[in-house]
């Protein structure tokens, strides 16, 4: 979201994107999808410490089963050491994001990726989003969740890598 809303507020200087588990709003705050999506994260304001872990609550909603390694490990533990307050101000940021205008505008080669299984920004949202966008490009990860990048390094740089090799060429 602060990719596409970068590239609107000065385009010159965006070469290109990559708009990964993202979209471009977050639509209708009343909508079953929605009303889930902030139920599911949210955290009572005055929330008495819980036995379960938040790093493991935030694992089984937004990454695939079975998602580990070190980078999965960092997403985690920056979980973990969240305060409530900030974890809660950005469900609020994301719930009130609204960037459908800029899409038709975006004149730069944008790659969008999204996770199988992210439910924070479902496959079929991210390829409708690309979809918008000319000549973008739109790649299902298999086997992910939200955090692709974190999940599986090495597949999803391949795909950065490819796309950066061929839409945007060496640096100059």
């Amino acid at each position: 979201m602060i990719a596409q809303r970068a590239y609107d507020y000065d385009p010159q200087r965006i070469h290109g994107l990559v708009l990964s588990a993202t979209s471009a709003a977050f639509g209708n705050p009343a909508g079953s999808f929605q009303k889930t999506f902030v139920a599911e994260r949210e955290i009572p304001p005055q929330a008495a410490p819980s036995a379960e872990d938040p790093g493991e609550q935030f694992r089984r909603t937004m990454m695939a089963p079975g998602a580990h390694g070190d980078a999965v490990e960092l997403v985690l533990d920056t979980r973990r050491r969240m305060r409530p307050e900030t974890f809660r101000a950005a469900i609020a940021a994301v719930a009130r994001y609204e960037g459908r205008d800029v899409l038709p505008r975006i004149r730069v080669p944008v790659l969008a990726i999204a996770g199988e299984f992210d439910r924070a920004a479902p496959p079929a949202v991210m390829e409708k989003m690309a979809s918008r966008i000319a000549g973008a490009e739109f790649v299902l990860m298999t086997g992910v969740g939200h955090f692709g990048w974190a999940e599986q390094p090495d597949v999803y740089n391949g795909h950065l890598l490819d796309f950066l090799r061929r839409r945007i060429g060496p640096p100059t």
